[in-house]
């Protein structure tokens, strides 16, 4: 027979939120949910924070914080609640409650209400054994806000802090046993948030020059609202601006100075947000790089070519714009050119312009040094610049041509080509002598046979380096024999592109060069897969079913193959920032800590196809990375995807 403890263990009394956020439609009623289990009854207290104390509070706070509460708030409310249902429950088990503040209260249209639910040791259901619970020596803590709204005797007591210690009382070894005093102790059990009842849902965009675009839409029915009053108060509560919505919603406004806040006012609705640059939302999703506007112009310079030779005319032109006519009528343009030793060689002053274009012709020495020449322009206490090369072009005196035929140039394996030089009237260079160098860089792998696989890992990057192949002479004829191997794997995501650098020497020391590009093979056979579409946003695949992922392995001629992929998933970050240069950034990214492993599997591939079947089992979202690698060869390749799960919208108020 078989014999095994088992013990029963009562959940603790604990009070939870549901949901998230402070701002709440204004729809007649506030209801603010939470749950408790093991609990009768909780305690609530109820803090209002009132309308003309808004910009005193929000200097220290955020709409969900609670600094300093004293100094703008009062209690209106503080009372026992019996936790009640009109149908039975099971206290030992969490259950949701509500609480409809205004039957508690009567709500004012504009403030902030605080409501904190605590409980004490009188309110637990929590059952205790051996006569614990009987403790004579105990006493339930005095009401702690009898004296939350008189002034406070040092700074310190302008804080909210209604925690009821005892420590005559109080046991750190029994803070976690609901049969002892200590476990009531503290703020630890106690919940709060801040509601503010409003209709409003309000964004609002800066400029550098305090230009502000304003827009103000239903939280019911998300409808614009117009007609909308917009008050812009600065950090000491004065008012630096007003203005109304259109009947779009929209409004734009430029003020003097920084507001602190932004007050949205229609009838009896308010409506608040905090405008200070620390305020502002995460920009770290975005891309938001750009230019930005330098007192009031904007300026750009370009030239009829990239390239000039010493002593060629440089027609260089620059676009001047000033919208807000911050500059005088024939303002002056003042241009500067130096060399690359930082000496100036040229200054010309403009004063007229056709529709803000600026023409300037410059010219260098034919002996001029060469390499990068800088132009600076300034208008007002503006500069705008940019690099001029200046370079002696030579044109190839020889033609070369380096032919490995059609091979595939394949890891560890010697391929055999032919160089043939010859100058541009036809006869050989002969006994030139030549040197080839080749650079690896990633390229597109693909096989006629799997067209739609992807076969190369955006979680590898390789870095470019040069590879010597050839130094030496041709003969009399002008052609050499031109063995090439490579034996590079490392951190290749597929197929390498090798570009090979020919440079032939003339005898009087000038050389003409030539490039050409070859396909290299780093592994002897490839995996490939293909990312399904999901029916969730963006294509989003659901995390808590099957989903199935085609797989192919085939040989570096594109033939099947049979053998063993691993597979892995891991959890990544969206950032901006990486995502825009995948080949650089996601190799890295995906292996520091931002990224998680969450599943690994192994599988056999047949004859040149397989499925992997990908279910998580969670219910979960996000963006997700997916890795199948090559056990026998090495290589990897991968894809991004998102993941939701069945029914998410229904769990809108959870972690997730």
């Amino acid at each position: 027979f078989f014999t095994k403890k088992i013990r029963f263990v009562s959940l603790k009394p604990q009070v939870e939120l549901i949901g998230e956020g402070v701002i709440v439609p204004n729809s007649g009623g506030i209801l603010f949910p939470f749950r408790a289990v093991s609990l009768k009854a909780v305690d609530v207290k109820v803090i209002k924070i009132f309308e003309n104390n808004i910009v005193q509070f929000l200097q220290v706070n955020q709409l969900d914080q609670n600094n300093e509460l004293k100094r703008v708030g009062r209690v209106v409310y503080s009372q026992e609640v019996p936790l009640t249902s009109d149908e039975p429950i099971d206290y030992s088990q969490w259950n949701n409650f509500s609480l409809d503040l205004s039957k508690l209260i009567s709500p004012e249209p504009g403030a902030i209400y605080r409501i904190e639910i605590s409980f004490r040791k009188k309110h637990s259901l929590y059952p205790c054994i051996d006569g614990v619970e009987e403790d004579e020596t105990y006493t339930e803590p005095a009401d702690p806000n009898e004296n939350y709204n008189e002034p406070a005797s040092d700074y310190w007591g302008y804080y909210d802090d209604d925690s009821y210690w005892n420590y005559e009382e109080y046991d750190w070894r029994e803070r976690e046993n609901p049969c002892h005093p200590s476990y009531y102790m503290g703020s630890e059990h106690k919940v709060a948030r801040n509601v503010l009842a409003s209709d409003f849902g309000i964004i609002a965009k800066a400029g550098a020059d305090n230009n502000f675009f304003v827009a103000v839409t239903s939280l019911i029915d998300t409808k614009a609202l117009g007609d909308i009053e917009l008050e812009f108060r600065n950090l000491q509560n004065q008012i630096v601006g007003k203005s109304k919505t259109n009947s779009e919603g929209f409004c734009r406004i430029q003020l003097q100075e920084k507001p602190f806040v932004l007050i949205a006012k229609k009838g009896d609705q308010r409506g608040y947000l905090r405008l200070d640059e620390a305020s502002s939302l995460s920009l770290s999703m975005f891309d938001v790089a750009g230019e930005e506007l330098k007192k009031g112009v904007k300026g750009f310079i370009y030239g009829e070519r990239g390239v000039w030779r010493p002593g060629d005319p440089i027609y260089l032109t620059f676009i001047l714009e000033d919208k807000n006519k911050s500059l005088p009528a024939n303002h002056p343009v003042i241009l500067e050119l130096r060399n690359p030793t930082g000496q100036l060689i040229y200054r010309g002053v403009k004063t007229t312009h056709t529709n803000g274009f600026y023409h300037f012709i410059l010219k260098t020495n034919p002996t001029s040094p060469t390499g990068n020449w800088s132009v600076k322009i300034r208008v007002g206490g503006s500069e705008f610049g940019r690099n001029l090369r200046i370079e002696t072009v030579k044109p190839n005196r020889l033609k070369i041509n380096l032919d490995f035929g059609n091979q595939l140039l394949k890891k560890s394996q010697a391929v055999n080509g032919k160089l043939q030089v010859n100058w541009l009237h036809g006869a050989p260079a002969s006994n030139a002598r030549v040197k080839i160098e080749a650079t690896m860089a990633a390229t597109k792998t693909s096989f006629e046979s799997a067209k739609e696989y992807i076969f190369d890992d955006p979680g590898k990057k390789i870095a470019s380096q040069e590879i010597p192949v050839f130094d030496g002479k041709l003969n009399h004829e002008g052609t050499a024999n031109v063995s090439a191997r490579f034996d590079f794997d490392a951190d290749a995501p597929g197929m390498l592109a090798v570009q090979m650098k020919t440079t032939a020497f003339e005898g009087g020391g000038d050389f003409s060069t030539d490039r050409s590009l070859f396909k290299y093979s780093p592994f002897k056979s490839y995996v490939g897969v293909k990312i399904p579409q999901g029916k969730g946003w963006n294509n989003a695949l659901n995390s808590d079913e099957k989903n199935l992922f085609p797989i192919a392995l085939v040989d570096e001629n594109g033939k099947p193959e049979s053998g063993m992929v691993k597979v892995e998933i891991f959890s990544i970050y969206w950032r901006w920032w990486w995502e825009q240069s995948t080949e650089e950034y996601l190799a890295s990214y995906v292996s520091n800590q931002n990224s998680k492993r969450i599943k690994s599997d192994i599988i056999k591939v047949d004859n040149g196809r397989g499925i992997y079947e990908m279910n998580l089992r969670t219910q979960d979202w996000g963006r997700k990375y997916i890795r199948l690698t090559n056990t026998e060869s090495g290589h990897s390749t991968g894809g991004i995807f998102y993941t939701s799960y069945r029914g998410w919208w229904s769990n809108a108020g959870n972690n997730n």
